[in-house]
């Protein structure tokens, strides 16, 4: 019982600090579709959480002439299993394009 509590606490102690830090991140499905966002990741695009999972995928966040470097690094990330980072533009939901650095790693279960 003692590791089940144990494994419960380190479960919460996880998700309240990656909602909480300060650097954006997101996790999408091998769809794209986004799964969850922190708190960062709201603000830097101005989309909520709700609002980014009805989204057909985050794709739709990422500036035209960058999308086919987002599919080329998924890839790459699906071939290989390495940590991919690449630099794309992010439509944020007022239409201001900010730049971002994306670090994709692949979580399996």
């Amino acid at each position: 019982m003692k590791k089940l509590e144990k494994s419960i606490q380190n479960d919460i102690f996880l998700k309240n600090l990656l909602k909480n830090n300060s650097i954006p991140f997101y996790i999408e499905h091998l769809d794209q579709k986004v799964v969850t966002v922190n708190k960062a990741f709201e603000e830097l695009t101005g989309y909520t959480l709700n609002e980014l999972k009805n989204i057909n995928s985050i794709n739709d966040l990422i500036n035209t002439e960058f999308k086919s470097l987002k599919q080329e690094k998924t890839e790459k990330l699906l071939n290989t299993g390495k940590s991919v980072p690449y630099e794309v533009a992010l439509i944020r939901k007022d239409g201001t394009v900010v730049p971002i650095q994306i670090s994709s790693h692949l979580l399996k279960k």
